[in-house]
């Protein structure tokens, strides 16, 4: 006869994660990123923890991106025996702290292009200086964000570094301090890259382990590391609280063993247990478990999504609800019932289009924040609402809140808004415009030879005529689509540009 089980599982907010952190051994060991940190004189926030006892006079450098420009990088290091710095390329400034004592240390550096002193340094969460630079900040995107030495190949750090953060906003001293100790399991907006070093095993054996992790997938590479041992390879990081919140989940079954919930191992005696739940960006859980012998195994647990959630038993759910799950223990062949709770965000980031309206598919969002794309994805001012006007040519994106979730859509191009004509060779009046099923063009005189095309505004032609010794033309608009249309009117060797809008 099989033995029953109760299985009782409390997940806790604190965490036993592997908080790792990476040792640079000073000679040669660096991490290159695939994709850069703000550019020009976007705003910006640099953080790190760093532990060093190397106290030397010459450059030792943290993270670092741009070009070898005047003024076209953005590089966080240490210097003159322990002091914090950050220069841009032809100029930079000091803190009075130390930081190469042996210690962990959280530095973080702000740069503020609107204030009147620009750039700070903060160690410990506490301002340490401002300043403003003597050069003009111009950072290139050249060589990608480079962590532990410059991008030009010298000036390697000697230490640990762990949890480094890019931000596209200057933070304040308050949201350093407050958050300086706390990991990120849901990401803040404006986090550029996120880098929280918790792989790998520390001071073990971790040959091929050559990528860093970043939370908003531009991994970084790790280049020269020996990867075994206590240097230059994967150590114990700084000590650190995630960021997660509380659940409960009780279990009850039929057999003689039973699942963790994390999947990664099976019990099979009563006795209390941890395990670890990793999430997509590398943040876990402490999971105690109490486990006793005796009762059918059934499982309850509740579970927020932003995304399909895909269950242990391996099904793919895409809407809230109450699911049964029904898993194989490989070993006994009992089954193991798991009721799952879920609540489940998915974010519509599509955009909808007409004429110079874009208006977002998803509705009764919690936030909508329209985006720049060519100007890193800046925040356009008082672009709220779930629908937009735009008013120049560029490229633009919304950003969507919903539930605690958030998702960006595709950059969608806007072109031909304004048009000027230098010089008009006719007197052209449109009607009617706004147009339904035809649209007239009148010259205002008869036009010996002129050529129509109307295109619509990704350049596609969607009509054309050749006219000799007219004064009106009637086009047929019914076919097309609602949106606005460029008229390009050609005659004698000049053009003439107009905007037709169909209804």
């Amino acid at each position: 006869m099989k033995k029953l089980l109760l299985l009782s599982l409390t997940i806790v907010a604190c965490s036993i994660h592997a908080q790792n952190a990476i040792n640079f051994d000073g000679v040669d060991d660096y991490i290159v990123a695939s994709n850069a940190g703000p550019t020009g004189t976007t705003n910006r926030t640099v953080e790190a923890w760093i532990r060093s006892s190397n106290s030397i006079s010459t450059q030792q450098v943290i993270v670092d991106w741009g070009s070898t420009a005047t003024g076209g990088r953005f590089t966080l290091n240490m210097i003159n025996f322990g002091k914090l710095r950050i220069e841009v390329g032809g100029n930079g400034f000091v803190s009075t702290a130390t930081v190469a004592d042996g210690n962990w240390h959280h530095v973080a550096v702000t740069y503020d292009d609107a204030a009147v002193t620009k750039a700070s340094l903060y160690v410990d969460g506490v301002l340490d200086i401002s300043q403003n630079f003597t050069v003009t900040v111009n950072t290139a995107s050249t060589s990608p964000i480079t962590i532990g030495r410059r991008i030009d190949g010298v000036n390697n750090f000697m230490g640990d570094i762990d949890e480094v953060r890019v931000w596209n906003v200057a933070r304040t001293q308050t949201e350093i301090a407050n958050n300086r100790n706390t990991e990120y399991c849901t990401l803040p907006a404006n986090l550029v890259a996120y880098y929280n070093f918790n792989q790998n095993i520390a001071g073990g054996t971790n040959n091929g382990k050559n990528k860093l992790y970043d939370a908003k997938g531009n991994d970084g590479t790790l280049t020269n590391f020996s990867l075994s041992g206590a240097t230059s390879n994967w150590v114990t990081g700084a000590s650190l609280t995630p960021g997660l919140s509380s659940s409960r989940a009780t279990q009850a079954g039929g057999c003689d063993s039973a699942l963790s919930l994390s999947g990664n191992f099976w019990l099979y005696s009563a006795g209390a247990y941890v395990d670890t739940f990793i999430n997509a960006n590398s943040c876990d859980s402490l999971i105690k478990v109490n486990l006793s012998l005796g009762q059918t195994v059934r499982t309850n647990f509740s579970y927020k999504s932003c995304g399909p959630f895909v269950s242990i038993g391996g099904h793919t759910y895409t809407t809230s609800g109450t699911y049964f799950d029904t898993i194989v223990n490989p070993i006994s062949g009992c089954n193991i019932i798991l009721e799952q709770a879920l609540d489940i965000t998915i974010i519509d980031s599509n955009v909808t289009r007409s004429g110079m309206d874009l208006t977002a598919d998803q509705n009764n969002a919690d936030g909508y924040r329209w985006l720049d794309c060519t100007n890193s994805y800046a925040a356009i001012s008082g672009a709220t609402s779930r629908t937009y006007t735009v008013t120049k040519d560029g490229n633009y994106a919304v950003e969507i809140t919903m539930n605690d979730c958030v998702d960006t859509s595709d950059c969608i191009a806007i072109v031909n808004i304004g048009i000027e004509n230098s010089s008009k060779q006719f007197d052209v009046s449109i009607f009617p415009n706004p147009a339904d099923d035809f649209v007239q063009i009148d010259f205002g005189k008869v036009v010996a030879d002129c050529q129509i095309e109307i295109s619509d505004l990704t350049g596609g032609l969607m009509y054309r005529a050749e006219l000799y010794n007219s004064n009106k033309h009637l086009v047929n608009t019914g076919d097309f689509a609602s949106g606005v249309y460029l008229l390009t009117l050609s005659s004698q060797g000049s053009k003439e540009f107009y905007r037709i809008i169909k209804n």
